[in-house]
């Protein structure tokens, strides 16, 4: 927190102007302090999960629109790779869930699909309701898990062995 609020001081001029490379540097520290502090809040949720000490407040939303902007949070990422994300979902989509935790969920689907993908493979996300039911479903045409590690997905802070996790 204090590294953002040194970037964020430096960012905003508050010590005077920067060059356009120095404002670059920064927001590239400030962008990666903030992937960091995720990583932190991800682990502190896990930490609260194993000691059920997690309070799941469902609420109704539109998945459709929260969907919608976590593809455009990992468009850079993707573009990076040279990956286009196509997005097949009705008009609007209401849930009944906790939000944070969806959208957590999600967030991680769709940047798993990024970066287990190789470079200039589609990733693709629908959304379908019926009545009792919505599902989000991320395909990408990665590496892929072997049967024999399937297990291995359910397990904290594990990776399955193949040539993108190592490089990952």
């Amino acid at each position: 927190s204090g590294v953002k609020q040194y970037l964020g001081i430096l960012t905003q001029g508050f010590v005077g102007e920067l060059t356009e490379e120095q404002h670059a540097i920064a927001r590239k520290a400030y962008n990666a302090n903030e992937r960091q502090l995720e990583t932190i809040n991800q682990i502190l949720h896990v930490a609260k999960a194993d000691a059920d000490q997690i309070s799941i407040e469902p609420m109704s939303f539109d998945i459709v629109e929260m969907v919608k902007s976590i593809i455009e949070e990992l468009r850079p990422q993707a573009a990076q790779k040279d990956i286009v994300i196509h997005l097949t979902t009705p008009n609007t989509c209401s849930v009944l869930a906790d939000e944070r935790y969806i959208n957590m969920a999600i967030e991680n689907l769709i940047s798993n699909a990024i970066k287990y993908s190789n470079s200039a493979r589609d990733v693709t996300v629908a959304i379908t309701q019926t009545t009792r039911h919505t599902k989000v479903i991320v395909k990408d045409r990665g590496v892929g898990v072997k049967a024999a590690d399937i297990d291995k997905l359910f397990v904290k802070f594990s990776r399955v062995d193949n040539t993108r996790s190592r490089q990952e």
